[in-house]
Order: structure tokens, then C-alpha cells, then sequence
């Protein structure tokens, strides 16, 4: 039973640093932004990464897609206090839109066009 205990406590602490990690950045500043699908195409999926890094996080839409003329507000932060994000947007076609220098804490938009 104690063995029971030791790998149920060790699990739970191993998931304490992917949940902070995915916790909003502490320094009040607003890092959401619209996006504003001005283009021809359904934009599927969403990513945000630091640049400077070839990952990207998780896709910012989820279930959602974003529809011609349509715009949808999300949230950019890693939780680490940065500004500055690439962000890619994928549509059905897998035709992508980039934006590598954007300043969230700054810049409240992005407009994607054909």
C-alpha cells in the first residue's frame, strides 16, 4: 500500500511544473489578441511559439474554426512573462500565414488576407 502511495505522490509532483507552465504569465499584462480572418480561406488551427525556436505550442482555436470574415479573440502566453510570439495559422488547404515578430503586449490584432 505505502508503494501505492509513493507512485500516486510521485505523479502528482511530476505534473506540478507542466501546470505551472501553462499558467498565465503574473506581470499583468494583456497578451490577447484578435485575429481577423480577412482571406478566402477556413483558418483551422492557430499556433504560437517563441521566436528563435522551431516549436510552436499548442493550437490556440482547438475545436473552433475560424471562418472567412470572421475574427476570433485568444490568449498568447506561455506563462514565461514573454511579448514576442510567431504565430501560424493553418487553413484546411494547409496553406499557412506567418507572422514571426509579433508583440502581444503591444500589437492587439492580426490580420490574415490571401
Amino acid at each position: 500500500m505505502n508503494i501505492l502511495r509513493t507512485l500516486a505522490l510521485g505523479a502528482m509532483l511530476a505534473a506540478v511544473p507542466m501546470a505551472a507552465q501553462a499558467a498565465d504569465s503574473n506581470d499583468g499584462r494583456n497578451r490577447n489578441i484578435t485575429v481577423y480572418n480577412n482571406s478566402d480561406y477556413q483558418v483551422y488551427r492557430i499556433y504560437y511559439g517563441v521566436p528563435g525556436n522551431e516549436y510552436y505550442q499548442r493550437d490556440l482555436l482547438g475545436d473552433e474554426v475560424l471562418n472567412p470574415n470572421y475574427h476570433i479573440r485568444v490568449s498568447v502566453d506561455n506563462g514565461r512573462g514573454n511579448c514576442t510570439y510567431k504565430l501560424k495559422a493553418v487553413t484546411q488547404s494547409n496553406e499557412t500565414f506567418w507572422e514571426r515578430t509579433l508583440n502581444v503586449c503591444t500589437e492587439s490584432s492580426w490580420t490574415l488576407t490571401n
